[in-house]
């Protein structure tokens, strides 16, 4: 595999490097964020919820397996590689490819919700695109790859039929159950990234709870409260995401609590928030 990545290097160029440069930033956490926040505050809550549960679940499992796995990212096996838009790596190893896996969840999870045959055909190329980039990038191995759609486009299904069980069951248990190997994995997998992605989960279980029980928000309102709902809800969850990384210790407890505060956030404080505003 590695020898076809060494050879996939002599066909790259400029303009190639920048398009897939973008290309895989489809696969990074600010791009997810904001079309899950989009989806679930202006579109449908319904299509928001099970995109957001499909995202936070597939990026923990995703921290999971890496670190289970521990594998080496290609070009530290072969100096032949010249990695590029290292920096996405976020020092984190290398099976199953993270940016692929997000870009699958995302697209298979809209696939699902949208259910057209001409989006559906979107969403397989855009998830492949992203794949590749991360091939072309020398950033993952083809297996990488393929073992991150497996992943991303399974935990998409699981996730729906959850919330379609807790929806026709009128209950919420089955999304608790989820959190026993959450809860379980903090003990055995004592990683900053499985803490933030645990954080993200606990999150989204208890918020759906409050939201469904308590807040029970509506999606429709005229375009400028949307795009009020948008600015004020996304300057919020960034400002935690980011603002909190200066106030709060550097350890993975509180990286966990950051992003604890992050879901809830975007599931539970906004949505308060808009209903009070009137913007839902």
């Amino acid at each position: 595999m590695i020898d076809f990545m060494v050879w996939l290097e002599g066909f790259r160029t400029p303009l190639l490097d920048k398009v897939f440069n973008y290309i895989t930033m489809i696969g990074e956490e600010t791009f997810i964020l904001v079309i899950m926040c989009i989806v679930f505050w202006s579109i449908s809550k319904k299509a928001g919820y099970r995109l957001g549960f499909s995202v936070v679940f597939s990026a923990w499992i995703n921290a999971g397996v890496k670190d289970i796995l521990k594998v080496t990212r290609p070009y530290d096996l072969d100096n032949r590689l010249h990695p590029l838009r290292l920096h996405s790596t976020n020092n984190t190893y290398s099976l199953p490819s993270g940016h692929t896996q997000n870009a699958a969840t995302l697209f298979t999870s809209l696939a699902l919700s949208i259910k057209k045959g001409w989006f559906t055909i979107i969403a397989i190329i855009m998830m492949l695109l992203v794949g590749y980039s991360r091939i072309y990038l020398s950033l993952h191995t083809p297996l990488d790859v393929a073992i991150g759609l497996v992943l991303g486009i399974g935990i998409v299904f699981l996730c729906h039929f959850l919330l379609d069980l807790c929806e026709k069951k009128k209950t919420t248990w089955p999304l608790f159950l989820l959190l026993l190997p959450v809860v379980a994995g903090l003990y055995f997998i004592q990683t900053e990234n499985f803490y933030k992605m645990a954080g993200l989960c606990i999150s989204f279980v208890l918020g759906y709870f409050i939201e469904s029980k308590f807040i029970k928000f509506k999606v429709n309102t005229t375009f400028l409260k949307h795009l009020g709902k948008i600015v004020v809800g996304l300057v919020i969850a960034i400002a935690l995401k980011e603002g909190l990384k200066f106030i709060l210790p550097d350890t993975i407890i509180f990286h966990m609590i950051r992003y604890f505060l992050l879901g809830s956030s975007v599931v539970v404080l906004s949505p308060w928030l808009f209903k009070k505003l009137k913007w839902a």
